[in-house]
């Protein structure tokens, strides 16, 4: 069977119709745009703690520490203002970040890529941005990156600069954890950290513990090394105790919660 020759005229349309680098950057540009506009959740804080950590965070809170019971709606606040940060353009990225010691091997240790070796201990977190994003503009980001899931051993060497940086689980984080994540918060980032300290699966004290302690101590104390400038800026770390009460999920798990929180 002979070949049909490619004459130059078909040629020459096949370049016509391939879209050339520039064309698909901004066809994937505007994309992005339908996405972040559709349609999405409104988020209700339903307790006064949660009323209290929405005020701290629209008053410029940078680094937020929401700690306390289970089902109290820490993962939802926490998905919820980076999601609307991520829409209203304040933020070019998400960052979901957590210690790996619940099962004491490193993520590393298990099998695929890093999002597949993170997705399911992120799945609830990624379920409220969904809500809150929308499903399409979500997977959006994933696909671009523009939310990532990240170990904390992985993110030793970073600064981060106009970003939303979620830690899950934060009581297992080690002090050094923190104190490395923590210090490499750069312009235009937040960060919301979300624990319970009676869930530590470390041994002794929880980064989580030691590192609000010497928070409140330095604040309190007030040491000569700090000027009145570092004290301000300290003062743009703030914290929200859930308790038992605050629990936002079924009743039989409200009385749950409290059954375990107060034995």
């Amino acid at each position: 069977m002979k070949r049909t020759p490619i004459t130059r005229k078909k040629k020459i349309a096949d370049e016509v119709v391939k879209p050339c680098a520039k064309e698909k950057f901004f066809a994937e540009l505007a994309e992005g745009e339908s996405l972040r506009n559709g349609p999405s959740v409104k988020y209700v804080p339903a307790t006064p703690n949660l009323k209290k950590a929405v005020a701290m965070l629209r008053d410029g809170v940078r680094i937020l520490f929401l700690q306390g019971s289970a089902g109290t709606g820490k993962s939802m606040l926490a998905a919820w203002w980076a999601a609307t940060l991520m829409k209203e353009k304040k933020i070019e990225k998400i960052y979901l970040v957590r210690a790996n010691v619940a099962t004491g091997k490193s993520a590393g240790m298990l099998p695929g890529t890093e999002f597949e070796k993170l997705q399911p201990f992120f799945a609830q977190t990624l379920e409220h941005l969904a809500k809150f994003m929308g499903q399409g503009y979500m997977t959006y980001c994933l696909e671009k990156e523009l939310i990532e899931l990240k170990s904390a051993e992985y993110m030793r060497g970073r600064s981060f600069e106009n970003v939303c940086i979620i830690g899950e689980e934060c009581q297992n984080f080690t002090a050094d954890d923190l104190e490395m994540l923590l210090t490499r918060l750069g312009k235009g980032t937040t960060y919301v950290m979300t624990g319970d300290s009676k869930q530590n699966d470390l041994r002794g004290m929880s980064g989580l513990q030691s590192t609000l302690s010497l928070i409140e101590k330095t604040l309190a104390e007030q040491p000569d090394y700090l000027s009145d400038e570092d004290l301000d800026n300290l003062s743009l770390i703030g914290s929200v105790v859930f308790m038992p009460e605050d629990c936002v999920r079924d009743g039989v798990t409200r009385s749950l919660v409290k059954m375990y929180y107060y034995q």
